[in-house]
C-alpha cells in the first residue's frame, strides 16, 4: 500500500464547497476517509493491483480538488438554483472570488504582485489584454483589471497566514 497525502491552506474551504465531491467521483475508493494527522486528504493505493492512469490521476489531486468550488457554482447557476460566492485564500495575501451572478458566475483572482518589476510587467500585460478586440465576439469572455479592493462582503477578510502547502508519499506494509 501506498499513501499519498497533501496538506493545503485552503483545502478546508475547497472540500467543504464542492472539492469532496469531485474526489469521490475521481479517486472513488482511494480516498481515504479520514486524511492522516497532519493532512487534509489522503489517497491509499493497492500496488498490487494499481488503477489505469494512477501517475497522471495523482499529480492531479490538487487540481481535482481545486475544481470543486467552480463545479459546484457553475451548475447551481446552470440549475438556477441560488448559491453564495466562495472565497478561497489559496496564498498570502492571494484569493480566488468566484461569484454567481444572474445567468453567469464572475471569478476573480486577487494577486499580489510584491516585486516592483512585476507589477510594472502585470500592469502593461494588463493593459494589453484588456483592449477590446478588433472584431468583437459576442461569446467572449470578458475580462478586466482594477486595483481595487475585494468584491467580497465586509467581514471576510482576504488576510492569509503564511502558506502552508505540503505533499507526501508515504509506503506502508
Amino acid at each position: 500500500m501506498i499513501t499519498v497525502s497533501i496538506q493545503w491552506r485552503c483545502a478546508q474551504e475547497l472540500l467543504k464547497n464542492g472539492g469532496q465531491e469531485v474526489l469521490q467521483s475521481v479517486y472513488g475508493d482511494l480516498l481515504h476517509a479520514t486524511p492522516e494527522t497532519g493532512y487534509d486528504v489522503s489517497l491509499r493505493i493497492d500496488m498490487s493491483n494499481p488503477p489505469a492512469n494512477l501517475a497522471a490521476n495523482v499529480g492531479l489531486l490538487t487540481r481535482h480538488l481545486f475544481a470543486g468550488p467552480f463545479q459546484r457554482v457553475f451548475q447551481s447557476v446552470e440549475a438556477g438554483k441560488p448559491v453564495q460566492p466562495i472565497l478561497i485564500e489559496y496564498r498570502d495575501q492571494e484569493s480566488v472570488f468566484i461569484k454567481p451572478e444572474g445567468d453567469r458566475v464572475i471569478v476573480i483572482f486577487s494577486i499580489l504582485f510584491k516585486d516592483p518589476d512585476d507589477q510594472v510587467i502585470a500592469k502593461v500585460f494588463l493593459q494589453v489584454r484588456i483592449r477590446p478586440p478588433v472584431v468583437p465576439l459576442a461569446s467572449a469572455l470578458s475580462l478586466s483589471a482594477s486595483r481595487r479592493s475585494s468584491p467580497m462582503p465586509a467581514g471576510r477578510s482576504t488576510a492569509c497566514p503564511a502558506l502552508r502547502s505540503r505533499t507526501r508519499t508515504r509506503r506502508s506494509s
